[in-house]
Protein backbone atom coordinates (compact mmCIF):
# COMPACT_ATOMS: atom_id res chain seq x y z
CA UNK A 1 0.00 0.00 0.00
CA UNK A 2 2.85 2.34 0.91
CA UNK A 3 4.46 1.64 -2.47
CA UNK A 4 1.25 2.59 -4.26
CA UNK A 5 1.05 5.82 -2.23
CA UNK A 6 4.67 6.69 -3.03
CA UNK A 7 4.06 6.03 -6.71
CA UNK A 8 1.01 8.29 -6.62
CA UNK A 9 3.07 11.14 -5.06
CA UNK A 10 5.76 10.75 -7.68
CA UNK A 11 3.17 10.92 -10.46
CA UNK A 12 1.63 14.10 -9.01
CA UNK A 13 5.08 15.72 -8.69
CA UNK A 14 5.89 14.85 -12.30
CA UNK A 15 2.66 16.42 -13.54
CA UNK A 16 3.29 19.57 -11.47
CA UNK A 17 6.84 19.99 -12.83
CA UNK A 18 5.59 19.52 -16.39
CA UNK A 19 2.93 22.19 -15.82
CA UNK A 20 5.51 24.67 -14.51
CA UNK A 21 7.79 23.99 -17.46
CA UNK A 22 5.04 24.60 -20.00
CA UNK A 23 3.93 27.78 -18.21
CA UNK A 24 7.46 29.20 -18.17
CA UNK A 25 7.91 28.36 -21.84
CA UNK A 26 4.74 30.24 -22.74
CA UNK A 27 5.87 33.32 -20.80
CA UNK A 28 9.27 33.28 -22.55
CA UNK A 29 7.63 33.44 -26.00
CA UNK A 30 5.15 36.15 -25.08
CA UNK A 31 5.52 39.49 -26.98
CA UNK A 32 6.11 42.14 -24.35
CA UNK A 33 4.38 45.41 -25.17
CA UNK A 34 6.78 48.38 -25.31
CA UNK A 35 6.87 50.40 -22.16
CA UNK A 36 5.77 53.98 -22.41
CA UNK A 37 8.70 56.29 -21.76
CA UNK A 38 8.74 60.04 -21.58
CA UNK A 39 10.62 61.43 -24.60
CA UNK A 40 14.04 62.92 -24.00
CA UNK A 41 14.76 66.43 -25.22
CA UNK A 42 16.73 65.07 -28.16
CA UNK A 43 13.98 62.67 -29.24
CA UNK A 44 11.30 65.31 -28.90
CA UNK A 45 13.37 67.84 -30.80
CA UNK A 46 14.13 65.42 -33.62
CA UNK A 47 10.47 64.45 -33.94
CA UNK A 48 9.32 68.05 -33.79
CA UNK A 49 11.84 69.41 -36.27
CA UNK A 50 11.32 66.57 -38.73
CA UNK A 51 7.61 67.30 -38.64
CA UNK A 52 8.38 71.01 -38.97
CA UNK A 53 10.47 70.41 -42.10
CA UNK A 54 7.73 68.32 -43.71
CA UNK A 55 5.03 70.81 -42.74
CA UNK A 56 7.06 73.80 -43.93
CA UNK A 57 8.00 72.27 -47.28
CA UNK A 58 4.41 71.18 -47.90
CA UNK A 59 2.78 74.37 -46.65
CA UNK A 60 4.65 77.27 -48.20
CA UNK A 61 3.32 78.31 -51.58
CA UNK A 62 5.00 81.63 -52.32
CA UNK A 63 8.24 83.23 -51.18
CA UNK A 64 8.81 86.97 -51.31
CA UNK A 65 12.45 88.05 -51.19
CA UNK A 66 12.28 91.75 -50.37
CA UNK A 67 15.29 94.01 -50.82
CA UNK A 68 15.31 97.53 -49.35
CA UNK A 69 17.96 100.17 -50.00
CA UNK A 70 18.95 101.77 -46.73
CA UNK A 71 21.43 103.54 -44.50
CA UNK A 72 22.89 103.17 -41.03
CA UNK A 73 22.06 104.73 -37.68
CA UNK A 74 24.05 102.05 -35.90
CA UNK A 75 21.31 99.73 -37.18
CA UNK A 76 19.73 99.42 -40.62
CA UNK A 77 17.05 101.92 -41.63
CA UNK A 78 15.35 101.68 -44.99
CA UNK A 79 15.04 104.55 -47.44
CA UNK A 80 11.53 105.68 -48.45
CA UNK A 81 9.70 103.59 -51.04
CA UNK A 82 9.52 106.19 -53.80
CA UNK A 83 6.88 105.53 -56.50
CA UNK A 84 9.29 105.32 -59.44
CA UNK A 85 9.69 102.83 -62.27
CA UNK A 86 13.42 102.08 -62.37
CA UNK A 87 15.36 103.58 -59.45
CA UNK A 88 13.39 101.61 -56.89
CA UNK A 89 14.24 101.62 -53.21
CA UNK A 90 12.21 98.47 -52.49
CA UNK A 91 12.57 95.54 -54.90
CA UNK A 92 10.93 92.14 -54.76
CA UNK A 93 11.78 88.76 -56.24
CA UNK A 94 9.23 85.93 -55.91
CA UNK A 95 9.36 82.15 -55.99
CA UNK A 96 6.49 79.67 -56.18
CA UNK A 97 6.34 76.19 -54.69
CA UNK A 98 4.50 74.00 -57.17
CA UNK A 99 4.18 70.52 -55.67
CA UNK A 100 7.70 70.67 -54.29
CA UNK A 101 9.25 72.25 -57.40
CA UNK A 102 10.47 75.79 -56.73
CA UNK A 103 10.22 78.15 -59.70
CA UNK A 104 10.83 81.90 -60.07
CA UNK A 105 7.68 83.93 -60.70
CA UNK A 106 7.09 84.92 -64.32
CA UNK A 107 6.90 88.63 -63.53
CA UNK A 108 10.20 88.88 -61.67
CA UNK A 109 12.65 91.59 -62.74
CA UNK A 110 15.67 90.53 -64.78
CA UNK A 111 17.80 91.14 -61.69
CA UNK A 112 17.82 92.94 -58.37
CA UNK A 113 19.74 96.20 -58.76
CA UNK A 114 22.15 97.37 -56.08
CA UNK A 115 24.37 100.38 -55.72
CA UNK A 116 27.76 99.53 -54.28
CA UNK A 117 30.97 101.16 -53.20
CA UNK A 118 34.61 100.25 -53.27
CA UNK A 119 35.77 99.61 -49.71
CA UNK A 120 33.73 102.48 -48.26
CA UNK A 121 32.52 100.86 -45.04
CA UNK A 122 28.82 101.23 -44.28
CA UNK A 123 28.09 103.50 -47.24
CA UNK A 124 25.87 101.16 -49.26
CA UNK A 125 23.41 98.86 -47.50
CA UNK A 126 20.57 96.62 -48.63
CA UNK A 127 18.09 95.04 -46.26
CA UNK A 128 16.72 91.62 -47.11
CA UNK A 129 13.58 89.94 -45.78
CA UNK A 130 12.30 86.46 -46.58
CA UNK A 131 8.52 86.16 -46.29
CA UNK A 132 6.83 82.81 -46.83
CA UNK A 133 3.11 82.57 -47.60
CA UNK A 134 0.71 79.63 -47.77
CA UNK A 135 -1.89 79.13 -50.53
CA UNK A 136 -4.29 81.50 -48.78
CA UNK A 137 -1.67 84.25 -48.66
CA UNK A 138 -1.08 83.90 -44.91
CA UNK A 139 2.42 84.61 -43.64
CA UNK A 140 3.91 81.40 -42.20
CA UNK A 141 7.45 82.41 -41.19
CA UNK A 142 6.55 81.42 -37.63
CA UNK A 143 7.05 77.75 -38.57
CA UNK A 144 10.79 78.48 -38.52
CA UNK A 145 10.87 80.84 -35.55
CA UNK A 146 8.82 79.19 -32.80
CA UNK A 147 9.44 76.26 -30.47
CA UNK A 148 12.71 74.44 -31.12
CA UNK A 149 12.90 75.48 -34.80
CA UNK A 150 15.42 78.36 -34.32
CA UNK A 151 17.89 75.84 -32.90
CA UNK A 152 17.77 73.71 -36.05
CA UNK A 153 17.18 75.95 -39.08
CA UNK A 154 19.26 78.71 -40.63
CA UNK A 155 19.35 80.51 -43.97
CA UNK A 156 22.70 81.06 -45.65
CA UNK A 157 23.64 83.47 -48.43
CA UNK A 158 26.20 82.27 -50.95
CA UNK A 159 27.32 84.38 -53.91
CA UNK A 160 28.92 82.99 -57.06
CA UNK A 161 29.37 83.53 -60.78
CA UNK A 162 30.86 87.00 -60.33
CA UNK A 163 31.43 88.99 -63.52
CA UNK A 164 32.85 92.49 -63.93
CA UNK A 165 30.74 94.99 -65.88
CA UNK A 166 31.08 98.49 -67.33
CA UNK A 167 34.56 99.89 -66.67
CA UNK A 168 35.39 97.37 -63.95
CA UNK A 169 38.03 94.74 -64.73
CA UNK A 170 38.37 93.17 -61.27
CA UNK A 171 36.29 90.15 -60.27
CA UNK A 172 35.93 90.03 -56.47
CA UNK A 173 35.39 87.14 -54.11
CA UNK A 174 32.24 86.97 -52.02
CA UNK A 175 34.07 88.25 -48.95
CA UNK A 176 35.38 91.21 -50.94
CA UNK A 177 32.02 92.06 -52.49
CA UNK A 178 29.53 91.84 -49.65
CA UNK A 179 28.94 91.15 -45.98
CA UNK A 180 25.69 89.94 -44.39
CA UNK A 181 24.39 90.49 -40.86
CA UNK A 182 21.59 88.46 -39.25
CA UNK A 183 18.85 90.65 -37.69
CA UNK A 184 16.05 88.25 -36.78
CA UNK A 185 13.44 89.42 -34.30
CA UNK A 186 10.95 87.95 -31.88
CA UNK A 187 8.18 88.02 -32.98
CA UNK A 188 9.52 87.59 -36.48
CA UNK A 189 7.07 89.89 -38.27
CA UNK A 190 7.94 93.05 -36.29
CA UNK A 191 10.85 95.42 -36.87
CA UNK A 192 13.12 96.70 -34.14
CA UNK A 193 12.53 100.16 -32.72
CA UNK A 194 14.33 103.04 -34.38
CA UNK A 195 16.24 105.70 -32.49
CA UNK A 196 14.75 108.87 -31.01
CA UNK A 197 13.60 111.27 -33.70
CA UNK A 198 13.86 108.56 -36.38
CA UNK A 199 11.01 106.16 -35.66
CA UNK A 200 7.78 107.84 -36.75
CA UNK A 201 5.71 105.43 -34.68
CA UNK A 202 7.79 104.65 -31.57
CA UNK A 203 4.77 103.39 -29.61
CA UNK A 204 3.87 100.69 -32.12
CA UNK A 205 4.65 97.07 -31.14
CA UNK A 206 8.29 96.23 -31.87
CA UNK A 207 10.32 93.08 -32.25
CA UNK A 208 13.30 92.21 -30.10
CA UNK A 209 16.56 91.09 -31.71
CA UNK A 210 17.10 87.43 -30.98
CA UNK A 211 20.34 85.59 -30.36
CA UNK A 212 19.56 82.72 -32.75
CA UNK A 213 20.64 83.26 -36.35
CA UNK A 214 17.77 82.32 -38.65
CA UNK A 215 18.11 84.61 -41.67
CA UNK A 216 14.54 85.73 -42.29
CA UNK A 217 15.72 89.30 -41.68
CA UNK A 218 19.12 90.89 -42.19
CA UNK A 219 21.09 93.30 -44.32
CA UNK A 220 24.05 93.36 -46.69
CA UNK A 221 26.92 95.78 -46.77
CA UNK A 222 27.80 96.17 -50.45
CA UNK A 223 31.54 96.67 -50.82
CA UNK A 224 32.07 96.58 -54.59
CA UNK A 225 30.54 98.27 -57.64
CA UNK A 226 30.06 97.23 -61.27
CA UNK A 227 29.72 93.52 -60.56
CA UNK A 228 27.02 90.99 -61.42
CA UNK A 229 26.57 87.73 -59.52
CA UNK A 230 24.07 85.12 -58.36
CA UNK A 231 22.89 85.09 -54.76
CA UNK A 232 21.94 81.62 -53.52
CA UNK A 233 19.63 81.58 -50.50
CA UNK A 234 19.90 78.19 -48.81
CA UNK A 235 17.90 76.89 -45.86
CA UNK A 236 19.87 74.35 -43.84
CA UNK A 237 18.69 71.91 -41.17
CA UNK A 238 20.89 70.77 -38.28
CA UNK A 239 20.13 68.10 -35.69
CA UNK A 240 22.21 70.27 -33.38
CA UNK A 241 22.98 73.65 -34.89
CA UNK A 242 26.45 74.97 -34.03
CA UNK A 243 26.55 78.49 -32.66
CA UNK A 244 27.91 81.33 -34.77
CA UNK A 245 27.75 79.75 -38.22
CA UNK A 246 28.86 82.30 -40.80
CA UNK A 247 26.31 83.50 -43.33
CA UNK A 248 28.26 81.99 -46.25
CA UNK A 249 28.33 78.43 -44.85
CA UNK A 250 27.13 75.73 -47.25
CA UNK A 251 25.01 73.35 -45.13
CA UNK A 252 25.23 69.61 -45.74
CA UNK A 253 21.49 69.13 -45.20
CA UNK A 254 19.66 71.57 -47.48
CA UNK A 255 15.91 71.97 -47.04
CA UNK A 256 15.57 74.35 -49.99
CA UNK A 257 17.55 76.70 -52.22
CA UNK A 258 16.67 79.62 -54.48
CA UNK A 259 18.80 81.86 -56.69
CA UNK A 260 18.45 85.61 -57.20
CA UNK A 261 20.49 87.47 -59.86
CA UNK A 262 22.10 90.64 -58.48
CA UNK A 263 23.54 93.53 -60.50
CA UNK A 264 25.67 96.08 -58.64
CA UNK A 265 25.34 98.56 -61.47
CA UNK A 266 26.51 101.81 -59.88
CA UNK A 267 29.06 103.24 -57.44
CA UNK A 268 26.99 105.12 -54.87
CA UNK A 269 29.83 107.61 -54.33
CA UNK A 270 29.85 108.61 -58.01
CA UNK A 271 26.52 110.45 -57.99
CA UNK A 272 27.27 112.19 -61.28
CA UNK A 273 27.30 108.78 -63.02
CA UNK A 274 24.01 107.41 -61.70
CA UNK A 275 21.92 108.41 -64.70
CA UNK A 276 24.53 107.12 -67.15
CA UNK A 277 24.87 103.83 -65.25
CA UNK A 278 21.10 103.38 -64.99
CA UNK A 279 20.61 103.98 -68.72
CA UNK A 280 23.16 101.25 -69.41
CA UNK A 281 21.70 98.85 -66.84
CA UNK A 282 18.00 99.19 -67.67
CA UNK A 283 18.40 99.73 -71.40
CA UNK A 284 15.99 102.67 -71.48
CA UNK A 285 16.26 106.31 -72.49
CA UNK A 286 18.02 108.98 -70.51
CA UNK A 287 14.72 110.87 -70.21
CA UNK A 288 13.08 107.95 -68.40
CA UNK A 289 15.89 107.66 -65.87
CA UNK A 290 16.00 111.43 -65.36
CA UNK A 291 12.26 111.40 -64.62
CA UNK A 292 12.79 108.84 -61.82
CA UNK A 293 15.78 110.78 -60.54
CA UNK A 294 13.90 114.08 -60.44
CA UNK A 295 10.79 112.50 -58.90
CA UNK A 296 12.93 111.25 -56.02
CA UNK A 297 14.60 114.63 -55.51
CA UNK A 298 11.27 116.46 -55.49
CA UNK A 299 9.38 113.90 -53.39
CA UNK A 300 7.55 115.06 -50.27
CA UNK A 301 8.61 111.88 -48.47
CA UNK A 302 11.04 112.48 -45.65
CA UNK A 303 14.34 110.60 -46.10
CA UNK A 304 13.70 109.12 -42.63
CA UNK A 305 10.04 108.20 -43.16
CA UNK A 306 10.53 104.46 -43.72
CA UNK A 307 9.30 102.10 -41.02
CA UNK A 308 11.82 99.41 -41.96
CA UNK A 309 14.31 98.99 -39.10
CA UNK A 310 16.66 96.00 -39.01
Amino acid sequence: MKNIYDLFKISLLSIFVTFLSVSCSKDDNKVTPPTTQSSTTTATTTSTTTATTEEFVAKWSRLEVRFTKGHSHGYFHGNPDYPVKYLKTVQRFYFENKNGVITPANDNPTAIRWEGSNDQAGVSLSGIELIFYDKEGKRINSLLTTGQAPNHYQFFFIADNFTAVASNTTVPTQAEALQYKYRDTNPEELYIKGGAGIDNNPNAPKGVLRKEQIGLKGFFEIKRAYVNFNLHIVLGYFATKPAGLTYSTLPANKVMEVKVPIHIYHDIIAEDKQIEDAVREFGVSKDEIEKDYNDILSSDLSPESSGTFL
